[in-house]
């Protein structure tokens, strides 16, 4: 591919991405926008765990959440392994994640996305069924939200707070020059880019901007970024494939 590709994503959760990216020929940078720290309140996170048994469904839309619950479980010595609910996960990611915490998932489904999400859990009963649900706190609400429609009683807990990482600016000045493609994984990652890049920047005509599916490409059309490459299949390698199909047909 012989492209200088800009990754977005936390340098921990950047691994795949990065590594299918160097398969394709493309240089990486990897400039993380965000950072995750701990939620605002603790106790609710703390509390769910401690009842996890009586919960019905364990829904994870990312894998922050699902590092964030390991680490607070081993912390307050709550084995997730044991007898519990039924685990779903968004995508392959966020599949894998909990496969590491001793977990197993339902089958996925075939949209990795919250939309796709909310209609696989339309093949299982909601009605009067506990669900928790842990999350960023600024996370989006389309799956409670179908969960509780159907009659489902959802704790909705944030468990991490993301924030823009005070180091983006000065590192995206190194690199920004010369970046064929910058690459974007959440939507959160496309804010914290808007406010890393230098003041009166404008995106030149020749930089191309991949986005991860198609609510991170909603999140860039509103930043200004509209994206050129959308990945069909929304995992890390799906989004380095398709950066490299893109530049294949030119």
């Amino acid at each position: 591919m012989g492209r200088r590709v800009l990754v977005t994503r936390p340098a921990d959760q950047a691994e795949a991405l990065c590594a299918r990216l160097r398969e394709h020929g493309a240089e990486v940078e990897v400039v993380p926008m965000i950072r995750i720290g701990p939620p605002t309140d603790l106790e609710s996170p703390r509390a769910a765990l401690r009842g996890l048994a009586g919960y019905d469904y364990l829904v994870f839309t990312s894998i922050n959440a699902v590092d964030v619950l390991m680490s607070l479980s081993a912390e307050m010595g709550v084995d997730l392994t044991g007898p519990g609910p039924l685990v779903f996960a968004i995508g392959p990611g966020t599949a894998a994640a909990v496969g590491r915490a001793g977990l197993q998932c339902q089958p996925l489904a075939d949209e990795f996305t919250s939309e796709g999400l909310a209609r696989a859990l339309e093949a299982y009963p909601m009605e009067g069924r506990k669900v928790l649900f842990p999350r960023s706190e600024i996370g989006r609400e389309t799956v409670p939200d179908a969960l509780r429609r159907r009659g489902a009683y959802v704790d909705d807990v944030a468990v991490y707070l993301t924030s823009p990482d005070p180091e983006a600016p000065a590192r995206l000045a190194e690199v920004l020059d010369g970046i064929d493609v910058v690459s974007f994984a959440s939507g959160s990652s496309v804010a914290g880019f808007g406010a890393a890049v230098p003041s009166g920047w404008q995106r030149p005509p020749d930089l191309r901007v991949a986005v991860i599916g198609a609510t991170t490409a909603a999140a860039a059309r509103v930043a200004g970024l509209d994206p050129d490459i959308v990945a069909v299949e929304q995992s890390s390698e799906g989004l380095a494939d398709a950066i490299a199909a893109y530049f294949e047909a030119k």
